[in-house]
């Protein structure tokens, strides 16, 4: 995904604008422990800086949010679901991370999913998905108990988001090492 803008500073007529990556840490670690998850999502957004554009990044660690159940966009005086989903509207490409657990995605990945419902409901009010053409990928850690399953579930969602995917938009960790 390239965005371009006028450069003023050389002969060239356009420069690569930055791209904006989000991770969304589904870890069930709090900060300040060490997670697996947190490491690889890492590790994916510094290859992406190794191509021809610029990128910012943030990750957030969903452990540490207030994000109640439900399906709406705030569902809760404290819920941190509108801030969060701020910015994944803002955001150029995003990433899932997620641990395996029992061979599942994190509960707390699931409830990203559930909540990601309100922007379906105004995809049916507007016409276009808040997602449309944004380039998502999928980071998961595990030891190969789950980890396909769940990517494919994941992407399953994105896809009716209408997100876009490139053939290799996803990295898992097993026992033996990162798969990317």
């Amino acid at each position: 995904m390239y965005k371009t803008k006028p450069c003023h500073d050389c002969e060239m007529p356009e420069q690569p604008a930055p791209v904006h990556v989000l991770a969304l840490n589904a870890s069930l670690k709090h900060r300040p422990d060490v997670s697996n998850t947190a490491e690889l999502s890492e590790l994916v957004i510094e290859n992406m800086k190794h191509h021809n554009t610029p990128v910012t990044s943030e990750i957030i660690r969903l452990a540490d949010k207030h994000i109640p159940v439900g399906l709406g966009i705030k569902e809760h005086p404290d819920d941190d679901w509108p801030e969060i989903a701020e910015k994944i509207r803002a955001a150029d490409i995003l990433l899932f991370a997620t641990p395996i657990w029992w061979g599942n995605r994190s509960s707390l990945m699931q409830r990203v999913i559930e909540r990601m419902d309100s922007f379906d409901e105004q995809y049916i009010a507007g016409g276009r998905s808040v997602l449309y053409n944004k380039v998502a990928g999928v980071v998961i850690t595990g030891s190969e108990d789950g980890a396909l399953a769940a990517m494919g579930t994941i992407m399953m969602v994105l896809t009716w988001l209408v997100c876009k995917s490139r053939r290799r938009a996803k990295a898992y960790y097993r026992l033996r090492g990162w798969i990317l």
